[in-house]
């Protein structure tokens, strides 16, 4: 059963959703209204959505960026340096990514980026288009 309470915070939703005035919201929230009710439909992906926003370091994205460094060095540890394409993980590649990692402050764990590869690189590697393999070239210089 509804009380008033409840009303307003569905109230409130949809007048943020016609001014998308986080203010709204937030007043709402600091004085206690999601505490204990139900939300209205796509209030959670609001806020999520907002979150984001706020702190676009979230770990999802910190995950891309991470992934796509990943990729990017063992592309130049491997295949950019040999000129062939490697079907086998190379150890020594996937240290060397542990240590760029580490040099930044951001360690990596040789398993970590090692799952990271078998999951992923291959259809990064696939995803590459002409135009961006020649601007990783270009970027890679002489694989410094």
């Amino acid at each position: 059963m509804k009380n008033a309470f409840d009303d307003e915070l569905f109230h409130i939703y949809e007048r943020f959703k016609k001014t998308k005035e986080v203010s709204v919201l937030t007043d709402y929230i600091r004085i206690g209204g999601l505490i204990n009710k139900p939300w209205p439909v796509g209030l959670a992906e609001n806020l999520a959505d907002i979150l984001d926003h706020a702190y676009p370091w979230t770990s999802r994205k910190q995950t891309q960026v991470d992934d796509t460094w990943i990729f990017y060095l063992y592309w130049r540890e491997t295949e950019f340096k040999t000129g062939k394409v490697h079907h086998e993980l190379s150890k020594s590649a996937i240290r060397s990514i542990e240590d760029w990692f580490a040099a930044r402050g951001t360690q990596k764990n040789y398993e970590t980026i090692r799952t990271r590869l078998r999951e992923h690189y291959e259809f990064w590697r696939e995803g590459l288009t002409a135009e961006q393999l020649r601007n990783m070239e270009n970027s890679a210089g002489g694989g410094e």
